[in-house]
């Protein structure tokens, strides 16, 4: 069977309650509900919930953040962060949306359109 090429369909999940130290690349969406440290790679988007304690080297198209992150975003499009959300970060993107609530400590540096 044909491995179907639908974008945005979540093709790595670490769930609440996991710990993983290490890189996690993924052709589709990656999402993170646990602790992760390391360096994440998606072709797609990036997702962390709000359960989420990330320390990471992030590169990929979006990247959406709810819950604790640290470190670099590299994204060819848009870094949401959410209300609620403590983002301490250097990040390189197209554009960059705060929601009312979040809380952002670093650097924002925007890419050409």
């Amino acid at each position: 069977m044909a491995r179907d090429s639908t974008p945005n369909l979540t093709e790595c999940l670490l769930g609440a309650g996991s710990s993983v130290t290490g890189t996690v690349r993924g052709q589709g969406v990656v999402r993170i509900e646990g602790e992760f440290e390391g360096s994440v790679q998606a072709r797609d988007a990036v997702i962390l919930a709000k359960s989420a304690k990330v320390k990471a080297e992030i590169s990929a198209k979006d990247v959406f953040i709810a819950g604790e992150f640290s470190g670099i975003i590299e994204a060819a499009g848009t870094v949401r962060i959410a209300g609620g959300a403590v983002v301490a970060a250097e990040i390189q993107a197209k554009a960059l949306d705060l929601a009312a609530g979040a809380s952002f400590d670093g650097h924002f540096r925007r890419t050409a359109a």
